[in-house]
């Protein structure tokens, strides 16, 4: 089993993953890779252990990281948290842009929307595409838009508008949304803990559409 986890707030899910399926089901470890943003890992390494069989790919931009993701596909499973900027600027500037040399606008760019290419990339599209939706407003109404739009199989859907849960925080609530049209709710809890509801599902979700996954 191949499973790749994009974004730091991956951490939790994906190693609960790879803890639950070798002790529940008895089986081998298969290939994870965890692709973070370079900034934020080092702020990780207390909390995360190494495993045998996980890998963990650095990066620092939107585009290091598509091409990390292409890279390493094929797999069974992309969980994707990274909170990727829609946007960058046009042109880099290696030093500081002096006041005086300031322009009245700086111009952007799209990034690539690397959740829309993995769900819609049908030579390698993974068995369960998961996205991440955060939202202020119409939590529901919006994330269901962006499981549609995305092709994703889930969106794991949380309100950011909250002060005491979600970014920053050690509780969060969410509701996972499923293509077949099924809706559940995990409602306020340590993330940790919410990482192992979401883990279970992904596993029961693996066995019913594989019965072999060695």
């Amino acid at each position: 089993m191949k499973i790749l986890g994009i974004g730091n707030a991956i951490v939790d899910v994906i190693c609960k993953v790879n803890e639950d399926f070798i002790v529940q089901n008895k089986l081998t470890k298969g290939t994870m890779k965890l692709i973070f943003d370079e900034k934020e890992f080092k702020s990780l390494l207390s909390n995360l252990e190494i495993e045998k069989g996980l890998k963990v790919i650095k990066v620092k931009t939107s585009d290091e990281m598509f091409k990390a993701v292409k890279k390493s596909l094929p797999v069974d499973v992309a969980v994707c948290t990274a909170a990727v900027s829609d946007f960058k600027p046009s042109t880099f500037q290696k030093n500081k842009i002096k006041k005086n040399k300031s322009k009245e606008r700086i111009d952007l760019d799209g990034t690539i929307d690397i959740l829309n290419y993995i769900g819609k990339n049908n030579q390698h599209r993974p068995k369960l595409v998961i996205g991440f939706s955060a939202e202020t407003e119409k939590l529901l109404h919006n994330s269901k838009i962006k499981l549609k739009n995305k092709n994703a199989d889930w969106i794991i859907a949380n309100d950011v508008s909250k002060k005491d849960i979600g970014f920053n925080k050690d509780y969060n609530a969410v509701t996972i949304i499923r293509s077949d049209g099924k809706v559940s709710q995990i409602k306020k809890n340590k993330k940790s803990f919410i990482a192992s509801i979401i883990s279970g599902e992904i596993i029961k979700k693996l066995l019913i559409n594989d019965k072999s996954l060695n």
